[in-house]
């Protein structure tokens, strides 16, 4: 247990709790309503389980967007104690440092969570917009720059983006992917909102290596490494993109950072939003 937490780190610890509380609620919710069908249809639904397990064990509990802002809703309460933990700001720096940015970019912060990532872009670029679909933890943004001031905020999905194509010059994504159901679909959206020859920084999870934390990590939520990361970004429509392994010590889990440059064709395949920034 130890070697599980010291891995996944005090964020992985709330998490398991968290986790298994909501587990605990999916049963009684499951044998609630198991108690009112019938045989046959007790018998039916046996079946459609089984035929969709292995689809559904490919995604980790908080993946689902449902568990996901029920998470957050009491972690937001201490999730700048226990971030900083894994993710530092010597690390948001190095990310930071691999943008280009310019003097009128306009940037994008895609899961700002508690603005913690917002705060490092806030020092490069002055028209910052910042998304997450928590108001439990965009609240905890607000106290920091204020509903209405240097930061433009924007309840939504990942992805399903509220902004027409080709609005940012740079899109940041620190801790959020890896509760993406479908984190090819999010990052197509990311490209689909930046503009051509824009940049993308992602930072997730890297993928642990021991296999008894490879199950914790798969239960949990979306972790990946370079191979994976390779495939998810081809498929999302990127060629140029490099990943880097940060880690805060020795003892900490690793992230891996994703940055990407969109295609100077940025062809369009999906649906785009009236609304914009």
């Amino acid at each position: 247990m130890f070697e599980v937490v010291r891995t996944l780190g005090t964020l992985g610890l709330i998490v398991v709790h968290v986790t298994a509380y909501i587990r605990s609620v999916q049963r009684a919710r499951q044998t609630e309503i198991r108690g009112t069908l019938t045989a046959e249809t007790q018998l039916a639904e046996s079946v459609l389980l089984l035929d969709g397990r292995y689809n559904l064990a490919e995604m980790g509990i908080l993946e689902d967007k449902s568990n996901a802002q029920f998470f957050y809703k009491y972690l937001s309460k201490v999730y700048d104690q226990v971030n900083r933990i894994n993710w530092t700001e010597e690390m948001r720096s190095e990310a930071l440092e691999w943008l280009e940015f310019g003097a009128n970019d306009r940037v994008l912060d895609v899961g700002c969570g508690t603005g913690f990532g917002t705060a490092g872009l806030l020092e490069y670029a002055d028209n910052v917009h910042a998304l997450d679909q928590s108001i439990h933890q965009m609240e905890n943004a607000f106290e920091k720059f204020g509903k209405q001031g240097q930061v433009t905020f924007h309840m939504g999905d990942a992805e399903r983006l509220p902004f027409t194509d080709n609005t940012f010059d740079i899109v940041w994504s620190s801790g959020s992917i890896e509760y993406w159901p479908n984190p090819i679909q999010g990052l197509k959206e990311i490209r689909r909102v930046a503009k051509p020859g824009g940049q993308i920084l992602i930072v997730g999870p890297d993928y642990p290596s021991n296999p008894i934390l490879q199950r914790a990590a798969d239960a949990i939520m979306l972790f990946y490494d370079k191979d994976e990361a390779d495939y998810m970004f081809t498929e999302a429509g990127f060629v140029d993109f490099h990943h880097y392994i940060q880690q805060a010590s020795s003892r900490s889990p690793r992230a891996i950072t994703t940055v990407a440059r969109v295609p100077d064709e940025n062809i369009q395949t999906h649906e785009s939003f009236a609304a914009s920034p």
